[in-house]
């Protein structure tokens, strides 16, 4: 009897043993799934904003930090999706291959909508227009009078930014120009005052950034637009919920004020064509 009772009591410990770590285990599997209250409080993951902050005054760089139109909305649609935003910096004919190929979220970063790029990308409702326009050098004034047809001339030596719509046009339009790409807006401006170029094609933002910048006094922009063109932000096609929250946002602010604001702040209302 005596040996029977400690077998009985051997098994006893041994099984309370076992269930205390049975539920120790289970305790530990909780802890690394986590409970719905657990993943309610995660942060969520940064999207990342494909950006070329060489376009003043949409989006540019001003002390070291990342500025300009484009800078001031992405912060506030961060806040108003209650998602962080990380600014990705790519060369501007690459961001919309990095948004297919998933390297970012998003664009921010003062593009026109083409029928080329709205093959690729989703993109949300314009927040502004813009126009290419052509900038010349003063001294050349007479020659460009009147504006629109001097561009047609043969031989006329015009230069435009690599990847963007004034490229289209010059390449489109201008087939007896001698037609000359360039890797920056400020690469095309200093060609054209060194007299490499006879005219620049850019956009309306930059026509109103060289009005105001000393160092290009010696420019001056034909008024008469070329074309004119909706910005607005891209995302993935297949990200249609994300578009919805983005338009939902500029509806709110265009409602309220917030946008034209934001706009008042960088342009002069002559060229906010929306």
């Amino acid at each position: 009897m005596k040996t029977s009772r400690i077998s009985f009591f051997n098994q006893a410990i041994t099984i309370s043993l076992v269930s205390i770590l049975l539920f120790a285990m289970g305790c530990a599997t909780m802890q690394s799934q986590g409970s719905p209250e657990a993943d309610k409080t995660e942060s969520p993951q940064p999207l990342r904003v494909g950006m070329t902050p060489n376009y003043p005054p949409l989006i540019f760089m001003e002390n070291g930090k990342i500025s300009g139109i484009e800078a001031d909305l992405a912060e506030a649609l961060s806040k108003e999706l209650n998602t962080p935003f990380v600014f990705v910096e790519k060369p501007f004919p690459d961001l919309v291959s990095a948004l297919v190929t998933h390297e970012i979220d998003m664009i921010m970063s003062g593009m026109s909508v083409t029928a080329k790029r709205e093959a690729l990308v989703r993109f949300v409702q314009p927040y502004m227009h813009v126009g290419q326009i052509a900038i010349i050098r003063k001294v050349d004034q007479a020659r460009f009078d009147p504006p629109k047809d001097a561009l047609y001339v043969n031989g006329l030596r015009v230069g435009y930014e690599r990847g963007t719509s004034g490229m289209q046009f010059a390449v489109d339009n201008l087939l007896l120009a001698q037609l000359e790409k360039f890797d920056s807006a400020e690469a095309g401006l200093a060609a054209l005052l060194a007299g490499g170029v006879d005219v620049f094609i850019h956009d309306t933002p930059t026509a109103w950034s060289i009005s105001t910048d000393k160092s290009y006094a010696d420019l001056m922009v034909l008024t008469v637009p070329l074309t004119r063109e909706p910005v607005a932000w891209a995302v993935r096609k297949e990200e249609t919920e994300l578009a919805s929250r983005m338009n939902a946002v500029l509806d709110a602010w265009k409602e309220d004020g917030r946008l034209e604001k934001i706009l008042d702040h960088w342009l002069p209302v002559s060229l906010q064509t929306e």
